[in-house]
């Protein structure tokens, strides 16, 4: 399951030698916590948002949005109030709900530059995504013409054209270096 950490207060290195400090450090850090290794939701109510974006509320009160393109197993129309899902069908929900917290982040990404898909792959993952949650938001951008490496091919040469003078070689080097495919690039 996903893994998450709690946050620590940091001490500073003044206040104790430095074997003391990262002995105290090291304690008051909370380990990685699995998520519930049962995860059983119950939906207390769902919302439907713009442009296929799902609010659900859980009876526990947490609250998450999912888009329905990201569901595997279970349909749309079974997610309503008083549901209670079967681990499996949590789990699929749950997951729906991280492709589209990655989804959020790459649109964010996106909206200030271009980037590959590679390039994405990697940011995403650095900031904690899952990469099953990853290949499927980035699947739906790619479908979505949001995102495109040759799109993104064109406006990087087109920026180093203008800015550097390098040959074709060296160019297309950087191109593969960025993720782009050499069929892409030729």
């Amino acid at each position: 399951g996903e893994l998450f950490r709690l946050k620590s207060k940091r001490f500073s290195h003044a206040r104790f030698p430095h074997d003391r400090a990262q002995k105290v450090r090291s304690a008051r850090r909370s380990p990685k916590i699995p998520v519930q290794q049962a995860l059983i939701l119950t939906v207390s109510s769902v919302e439907e948002g713009p442009g296929g974006c799902i609010k659900i509320i859980t009876s526990d009160g947490l609250s998450f949005f999912m888009r329905s393109d990201y569901l595997q197993s279970v349909a749309l129309q079974d997610i309503r109030s008083g549901t209670c899902f079967t681990e499996d069908e949590s789990d699929d929900i749950v997951q729906a709900g991280f492709a589209f917290a990655a989804e959020r982040q790459a649109l964010s990404f996106l909206n200030r530059s271009e980037h590959s898909r590679y390039m994405l792959e990697c940011k995403l993952e650095k900031k904690g995504h899952a990469k099953q949650a990853v290949k499927k938001a980035l699947d739906l951008l790619e479908g979505k013409k949001l995102l495109d490496d040759l799109r993104f091919a064109q406006a990087w040469l087109h920026d180093r054209l203008i800015t550097r003078a390098e040959g074709p070689l060296r160019l297309s080097g950087e191109l593969a270096n960025r993720g782009v495919k050499r069929d892409l690039i030729d």
